[in-house]
């Protein structure tokens, strides 16, 4: 039931904004990109034998990861087209360019967005460090850390080439608390998955 509701929310707020126009900055790639997300997020967790209990939370982070840009991009779409072209000029990724303009980026504006919503604090969590697990310290399974690699692992899988759109994998991190080995097959497994839709 909680997932179908954030599921509503989340159509909703995207029919609510897609007459925002910024250059650069796709409505359809976004949607499409969350989805991926929540769904890799959720097969890492059956991957790793978690209950419903556990993954369907992490569907839901996933799916939420980057509601910040949303807000961003049809909040203050004049200073969001700013962070694109700078991200595009300054070869940057998304976030450092959304920083550089706001002081902030769609990680922490998404997590403050879901914590508004009363959304559990592990998800809120997971959507503000899934750039920086890390400097989150988390440990295991977390949020952070599941969202974090799947957001790679889409990017990595996804035909679109923009490199500001990129993730890169905190593979220090990883390896420290040794989900790092993990990486390789989970790639391979949403890989596998994917094959027959990219076809």
């Amino acid at each position: 039931v909680e997932t179908v509701k954030v599921l509503v929310l989340y159509l909703h707020i995207f029919s609510l904004y897609e007459r925002t126009k910024v250059s650069g900055f796709s409505f359809d790639r976004l949607w499409n990109h969350c989805w991926s997300v929540g769904v890799i997020s959720r097969k890492i967790a059956q991957l790793e034998g978690l209950p419903a209990s556990e993954t369907d939370p992490l569907f839901i982070a996933g799916l939420m990861h980057d509601v910040g840009k949303l807000v961003l991009a049809t909040g203050v779409p004049t200073s969001y087209q700013l962070a694109v072209d700078r991200a595009e000029q300054d070869r940057l990724h998304m976030h450092e360019a959304e920083s550089s303009v706001f002081g902030t980026s769609h990680a922490e504006v998404g997590s403050y967005l879901l914590g508004l919503w009363g959304l559990p604090g592990a998800i809120a969590e997971g959507v503000g460090w899934h750039h920086f697990p890390s400097a989150h310290d988390a440990e295991g399974l977390n949020p952070a850390n599941v969202i974090h690699v799947a957001d790679w692992i889409d990017h990595k899988l996804s035909a679109d080439e923009q490199h500001y759109a990129s993730s890169l994998l905190d593979e220090p991190h990883l390896e420290r608390i040794g989900l790092l080995p993990k990486v390789n097959e989970w790639l391979e497994a949403v890989s596998r998955q994917a094959e027959p839709a990219r076809g």
